[in-house]
């Protein structure tokens, strides 16, 4: 799963790596690697490493990401150093674009993670801000396969 930055299955890869190696280092649990427990159904980190790495798909890792927010919001580093570090992965996103040459005053995100997790929103919006102050970020609000079905009217239109 290369290039899902910032997208629910990364998040729980990342809280996940980050939760086990914390365990394996001797740190004290901060509530993320519990978290992720329950999420997963099982009672143990090792237990934890098999449901993650037996069933490697973003069906089996995406639908647990919310556990990784609670989890941030409860308090845990761990978890908010994950979702502080997707925020730094799509900030270089846009990074590239700019030194692309991609022009405009927006950079529109979307996604159920992103639109309904306030949190990376704002790291993201905070990160943009300080690199690129004359761009806005903003949240699609049309679903994103709006832009394709209008694409696709004019399209009938003009021919």
């Amino acid at each position: 799963m290369i290039g899902d930055e910032g997208g629910a299955p990364a998040l729980v890869r990342e809280a996940t790596i980050a939760a086990l190696a914390a365990r394996d280092e001797g740190l004290p649990d901060d509530g993320l690697l519990p978290a992720l427990q329950q999420a997963f159904g099982v009672g143990s980190a090792p237990a934890l490493a098999r449901a993650v790495n037996d069933t490697p798909t973003p069906e089996n890792w995406g639908p647990r990401a919310i556990a990784v927010f609670a989890a941030a919001d409860a308090g845990s580093a761990l978890a908010v150093e994950v979702v502080e570090r997707a925020a730094d992965q799509l900030a270089v996103l846009v990074d590239r674009l700019v030194r692309r040459g991609a022009v405009g005053n927006s950079v529109v995100v979307a996604g159920s993670v992103i639109a309904n997790q306030p949190r990376l929103f704002a790291a993201l919006s905070a990160r943009v801000a300080a690199a690129h102050p004359s761009l806005d970020v903003v949240l699609l609000e049309d679903s994103p396969v709006a832009g394709g079905v209008e694409l696709a009217r004019r399209l009938v239109a003009g021919g």
